[in-house]
């Protein structure tokens, strides 16, 4: 009896030990097993943790980049609203400008025609027979004055020797204001007989005007003429009239009695005869004209050979 419970025993310890030694030997599989799964894991963590470590320092990287971003954008900022600032100033500035600039453009127009008209008035070339206006119905009227009748389309010696010695009588004698090297301007008629005063042109274009206004085909001329006194060479207008045989008839409006030849004759002797007058030498006609003609000469015989 006791050998068999000595042998169930041992059996029982030899089953125990087999049992506890397949226990270990597949616990000690599991833990091998779960050491390498802990392996596994540890070396994924740390890449993970690696990774981890990249990302934070790519994100560290980028909030630098984007504060940076941030700081550049508000000073962007801040110099856009500084240059749109300037953009309206100079929007405003450039409606006042544009504003100004049509001004200005109105008043050049307006100094261009007050220039053109300027430089009219020096009657330089043919713009002197602008001021031969026998038109114009002041002149007319102050013709009718003048001669006491209204127009019968004829002017007579008579009636040129009226209208002479009446410019003489009733318009003082006034110089140029000179401007610059330009010592001559015209007045129109007109304007010489609302101010009443007026130099030779405007005498002699007066009187022009005021004779043509009572015969329209009247073959006279205002006349540029320069001689010689008392040493100075002086210019000066007159008015000639061509008569019967193409004689020369001058008349000096400027002249409070109304001098004029005491009769048509050739040029020469008229122009002699006006010399004694005057108390001049080198008597040379510069230019003749009217309201349809104007003619230059270098010579007083290119004139005679014209007139």
């Amino acid at each position: 009896m006791v050998n068999k419970k000595i042998v169930a025993v041992i059996l029982v310890l030899v089953i125990s030990m087999i049992v506890s030694t397949a226990s270990a030997i597949f616990y000690n599989g599991k833990y091998s097993e779960k050491l390498s799964d802990y392996g596994r894991l540890e070396t994924d963590f740390n890449e993970k943790n690696n990774a981890y470590n990249v990302l934070g320092n790519n994100y560290n990287s980028l909030q630098n980049d984007y504060q940076t971003l941030q700081s550049e954008q508000q000073k962007l900022q801040t110099r856009y609203n500084g240059l749109e600032e300037l953009s309206n100033k100079i929007r405003e500035s450039y409606t006042k400008l544009n504003e100004e600039y049509k001004k200005l453009t109105g008043q050049y127009y307006t100094l261009e025609g007050q220039l053109d008209e300027f430089t009219v008035r020096y009657g330089e070339g043919s713009d002197c027979e602008k001021f031969i206006t026998p038109d114009n119905p002041v002149v007319k009227q102050k013709t009718t004055i003048a001669l006491g009748h209204f127009s019968d389309g004829e002017c007579t010696w008579d009636e040129m020797q009226t209208i002479c010695s009446w410019v003489g009588k009733n318009i003082a004698y006034n110089y140029d204001t000179y401007n610059g090297n330009i010592q001559q301007s015209y007045q129109y008629p007109e304007e010489t007989l609302t101010s009443k005063r007026g130099d030779c042109e405007d005498h002699a274009v007066l009187m022009a005007s005021m004779c043509k206004a009572e015969q329209s085909d009247l073959g006279m001329w205002c006349a540029l003429v320069s001689y010689v006194k008392n040493g100075e060479i002086l210019q000066h207008e007159l008015v000639f009239v061509n008569v019967a045989d193409d004689n020369l008839y001058i008349f000096e409006p400027t002249s409070s009695n109304g001098w004029h030849s005491s009769k048509s004759m050739t040029e020469p002797l008229a122009i002699s005869e006006y010399e004694q007058w005057r108390g001049c030498s080198q008597f040379t006609v510069l230019k003749i004209f009217n309201d349809k003609i104007y003619k230059e000469f270098n010579n007083n015989q290119e004139f005679f050979n014209w007139f």
